[in-house]
């Protein structure tokens, strides 16, 4: 859960520091606490026309189309034609866009195809006049996808109508825009079968390319694809077409950075238990690189080298010093085991101070910000995300006002872009996130009760499913990866397909559905790795086949640390360092218990078989 209303009431019966203070990095501008800054938005940021457009959106959202337009009627067609142009008219073009949209989608399956053409068109031009009248609206980004349904709508419409080419325009046009977006996978099996109908009625070398590259997009045992076989079958004797890799006379070689370097040389002497090198080597990469993004995982190895060379002394000191420092990572996580001190003792309390503005802020900032403040003082936490996440963090903004920042974007229950903004926050060493509001901002419990769910019917720890799905889409449903990926828990359209065979890859964005297969392949992961889970979280991430690798060059005495660090995927070893992280802290945020080790992460497998991991290793 983000900060909702009634997080935000939590807040406010915090224990708050005594006198605001002046923000050290805007010293003109008078620093408060969170739930001042709260009461000051919910009362002094209401705006009769978000209100408007609050209420013509709910109107959307409850199935209420023809509510909706009349409510923002009055905004797209003033009274009268001297009257200045709304602020929010963009959001009137777009609720009518939305709604004529869902007019259209409503046709096409009564069959009404020439009412269908009517209320696209309509659609079409509400779209157009987002980009006309507001040159800074964050509509149209999210919108151009939307904009690629009309025109799939208008595909199959035409298609009824038996207008072939007229169609075939339409669906080529959707394709070519949800391509560009990596949003083929939103597409139903039923208007690719249309599309390949069309084709077949007039063939051209367009259609043999995008029916080729929707053959390419999906699994092949996949429902997208059985149907355009089914209407185009010569599709299926195409063959598949090698990428040439031309090659150049000239090429660049690049070292290793020299931290990087540094850093891997003091490893191995540590892995290799030759404690005194490692502790000489630890101590002149931290000489040498005081600011590398290293610096975290090479303290924790100092530590480790000293306590192996039997220096408690400075073994205890490198450690807390650690803890104290980052508490919030796997490696402050790790420190804290070997102090014996609870992690949480660095938590405060109390609320931290934060300011609502910067003189910094660029024009369009100020502008998506006051947009976004009257929205959330509108209880329209959705309305609110689309302009929080044109404010990005960066070097020139204090962390008091981006720590405001978060906080709006929790309220908006915006997760990932608030995510981006708190992990920004604690790059910069910023002592307001390690509070009690820190750590719920940090630690959301979105989807918790889907998560429980499908957890407790495949006999998982639904903390790890939550801990997972935080690392791996910022619980943003609609999140897609590089290499195709989808949703919650960023399944692979194949490995959706081979755990739920008859899965629709567009309902991968849906939670319920995610969630469920997700941890149904989750569960298996687990069972081929005999109830490892770090070996599981590692499969998940990097594949099995990999994993099975990494194991034949592990020792029978690895432990869960050196593995993790032995992991050569710089993005998996990261993984299921923060996926550990996270299951630490969401278990003392749920239950109020403190893992004294990590036992449970690391079970002995057959060949190699690791000893178990007691945090004291």
């Amino acid at each position: 859960m983000g900060l909702t209303q009634g997080g935000a009431a939590r807040i406010a019966s915090a224990k708050t520091y005594p006198q605001p203070s002046p923000s050290p990095q805007s010293p003109d501008i008078q620093g408060q606490p969170l739930d001042a800054l709260i009461h000051s938005l919910e009362k002094n940021f209401h705006s009769k026309q978000a209100h408007r457009i609050s209420l013509a959106y709910g109107a959307f959202q409850r199935g209420k189309i023809d509510r909706a337009i009349q409510g923002v009627d009055p905004i797209v067609r003033p009274a009268s034609k001297l009257a200045p142009a709304d602020a929010y008219i963009d959001y009137a073009h777009w609720i009518r866009f939305q709604a004529y949209r869902a007019k259209a989608e409503k046709a096409i399956e009564q069959k009404h195809y020439a009412l269908v053409n009517r209320w696209a068109e309509l659609a079409i031009q509400s779209y157009l006049k987002i980009m006309e009248t507001s040159p800074m609206s964050p509509l149209t980004r999210p919108s151009s996808k939307d904009l690629a349904t009309v025109e799939l709508v208008l595909g199959d419409a035409n298609w009824g109508l038996q207008h072939w080419k007229l169609s075939q325009s339409y669906f080529e046009k959707a394709l070519f825009r949800l391509n560009a977006q990596n949003a083929l996978i939103s597409v139903q099996p039923a208007s690719f079968a249309h599309y390949a109908a069309t084709c077949r009625k007039q063939t051209t070398p367009a259609c043999i390319t995008w029916l080729n590259k929707v053959k390419a997009s999906f699994a092949a045992q996949s429902k997208e694809v059985a149907a355009i076989i089914e209407e185009f079958p010569e599709i299926s004797d195409q063959p598949k077409i090698k990428p040439f890799r031309a090659q150049k006379l000239v090429t660049t070689y690049r070292t290793g950075d020299l931290d990087q370097t540094a850093f891997t040389a003091a490893l191995q002497l540590s892995l290799e238990k030759r404690s005194s090198k490692a502790a000489q080597a630890w101590g002149q990469f931290l000489n040498d690189y005081p600011r590398s993004g290293l610096r975290i995982r090479a303290k924790y190895w100092l530590g480790q080298s000293f306590e192996q060379d039997h220096e408690a002394e400075k073994a205890k000191k490198v450690f807390s010093d650690l803890q104290n420092e980052a508490p919030l990572t796997y490696y402050g996580l790790l420190a804290s085991f070997k102090t014996a001190q609870p992690l949480n003792q660095g938590i405060e309390g109390e609320l931290p101070v934060a300011i609502d503005t910067d003189p910094s802020l660029q024009p369009n900032e100020s502008f998506h910000l006051r947009r976004a403040q009257e929205f959330i003082a509108e209880k329209a936490p959705e309305l609110a995300a689309l302009e929080l996440r044109e404010l990005k963090a960066r070097d020139g903004i204090s962390s008091e006002f981006l720590l405001y920042l978060g906080m709006l974007n929790s309220l908006a229950q915006n997760t990932a872009t608030g995510l981006q903004i708190f992990s920004d926050l604690g790059q910069r060493g910023f002592e307001g996130i390690r509070t009690s509001f820190g750590l719920r901002a940090i630690f959301p419990r979105r989807h918790y009760a889907l998560i429980e769910k499908y957890s407790k019917s495949n006999q998982l720890d639904p903390i790890l499913v939550l801990s997972l799905i935080k690392q791996e889409s910022a619980f943003d449903e609609n999140a897609g990866s590089s290499v195709g990926a989808l949703g919650l828990m960023q399944l692979m359209p194949a490995t959706a397909l081979e755990t739920e065979s008859n899965i629709p890859i567009h309902r991968l964005h849906q939670a319920d559905d995610n969630i469920r297969v997700g941890t149904t392949y989750l569960k298996k992961l687990l069972d081929r790795f005999h109830g490892n889970i770090a070996l599981a979280l590692a499969a998940y991430n990097a594949g099995p086949n990999a994993v099975d690798r990494w194991l034949k060059t592990a020792g029978p005495d690895t432990t869960l640390t050196e593995f993790i660090e032995s992991i050569p995927y710089k993005e998996t070893r990261e993984y299921v360092a923060a996926i550990i992280r996270n299951y630490f802290w969401y278990t003392y945020q749920i239950h109020g218990d403190r893992l004294n080790n990590l036992d449970g992460f690391w079970k002995s497998i057959s060949a190699p078989s690791p000893k178990p991991q007691n945090g004291n290793a």
